[in-house]
C-alpha cells in the first residue's frame, strides 16, 4: 500500500480573494492500494453560504480492487470505531 499525505498543506489558503470559499479538486494516482489524505475543502450550504469544515478533519481517497471494496468498507469501520473516531463517512465511486 503506498499513502501520500498532504493534509498538513492547507490548499485552500491559495483562496484568490474567496476565504473559506475555495475548493480544490485534488490530483490522484489511479492504481490499486494506493491512499491520499487531506484537508478538506469547504462546503457550500443550499441556502449558498459555505462552511469551513473544521482542521481536523481529512479527506481520504483509497483507490481499491472492485472486489475487495466491500470487505475494505466494513474492515475501515470496524476501525475507525475502535479509534474513537466519529464523523460520517462519504463513499464515492468513481469510474
Amino acid at each position: 500500500m503506498v499513502v501520500n499525505s498532504t493534509w498538513r498543506f492547507d490548499w485552500t489558503s491559495a483562496h484568490f480573494g474567496f476565504p473559506d470559499q475555495t475548493r480544490f479538486f485534488h490530483t490522484v494516482l489511479d492504481e490499486p492500494r494506493f491512499v491520499k489524505m487531506f484537508q478538506p475543502n469547504p462546503t457550500r450550504q443550499p441556502d449558498g453560504t459555505w462552511n469551513r469544515r473544521p482542521k481536523d478533519d481529512v479527506e481520504i481517497t483509497f483507490y481499491i480492487h472492485k472486489e475487495l471494496k466491500e470487505s475494505f468498507k466494513e474492515i475501515f469501520a470496524s476501525q475507525a470505531r475502535v479509534l474513537g473516531m466519529s464523523g460520517d463517512v462519504e463513499w464515492v465511486d468513481v469510474a
